[in-house]
């Protein structure tokens, strides 16, 4: 009932003060301690005294319930009684107890704002939207990291490929001369030496040689000089002069034609003879 006169006062659009009781209302429309009020079918006698009300009895409305001596400051005369509950609440003081003021006590429903209205459709939207389309962002997301993880694994793939591919070579290079360190015939040992041992100048013309002794032809500008050279030799034992000196002119410069024999420190295996042009050092 309450709320029917809070929506009653807005649609007439009238303030709505309080609502209490009719017969709390006519309790200070009057100074009787006792009186008696009818609204409809039901009559409401009504005893108190200084304190506050004693006793409220309900029952059936009949006529003459309305006995109420209402308040000459009232100002309403004679005719006061059918007004007594208007001009009580009136009255009404904020410490009463049984009555409910508007604002605070009173329950009602006011209608929602259309604003509210719009604001929760477009919230249900994008709630809607953001549920078919966060899981397709996450799995865009997830993707790309994927596809991030693949290139960074691709380049260190490659990286390691290219790194076997040139640690396949290097091994290649190194087993090749193994190879041909273990297979190498021991002349281009001596020939090696014979090349670090020329003094500077001298060219080899001939050399012939087997596991024990060699004979060479050189030009160079000491021959005494070149046998001191072979002497130093760690392969060589022993040097000597197998034949004639003789002076030629090669590119202007007076060399001496020399032809030595030599005889070698170690065994070296197999026989083998060899002749190669020098060159000028």
């Amino acid at each position: 009932m309450i709320e029917d006169v809070a929506a009653a006062c807005r649609t007439a659009r009238c303030q709505l003060g309080l609502v209490a009781p009719a017969a709390v209302a006519v309790g200070y429309a009057t100074a009787a301690a006792e009186f008696s009020w009818s609204d409809g079918d039901i009559a409401v006698d009504v005893r108190r005294d200084e304190q506050g009300l004693l006793a409220v009895r309900r029952r059936q409305a009949d006529r003459g319930s309305n006995v109420v001596a209402v308040s000459p400051q009232s100002g309403l005369g004679d005719d006061a009684a059918p007004f007594a509950a208007a001009y009580g609440v009136a009255l009404i003081p904020r410490t009463e107890l049984l009555a409910a003021r508007a604002g605070k006590q009173i329950p009602t429903t006011a209608p929602i704002p259309t604003w509210r209205l719009a604001l929760a459709g477009v919230c249900f939207a994008l709630a809607i939207l953001a549920y078919a389309f966060v899981p397709s962002a996450i799995d865009l997301r997830r993707a790309a990291e994927i596809s991030a993880g693949i290139a960074t694994v691709d380049r260190e793939w490659r990286a390691a490929v290219q790194a076997e591919d040139e640690l396949t070579r290097v091994s290649k290079a190194l087993s090749d001369l193994s190879t041909f360190a273990a297979t190498a015939s021991p002349v281009l040992y001596l020939l090696s030496g014979l090349a670090d041992a020329l003094p500077q100048g001298s060219m080899l013309l001939t050399v012939r040689a087997d596991t024990t002794t060699g004979t060479l032809v050189a030009l160079t500008p000491s021959a005494a000089a070149l046998v001191h050279a072979l002497e130093a030799m760690s392969d060589v034992a022993a040097v000597e002069i197998a034949g004639p000196v003789t002076r030629e002119v090669v590119e202007g410069a007076q060399l001496q034609r020399v032809t030595l024999r030599f005889w070698l420190q170690r065994e070296r295996g197999g026989s083998t003879a060899a002749g190669t042009s020098g060159e000028t050092r």
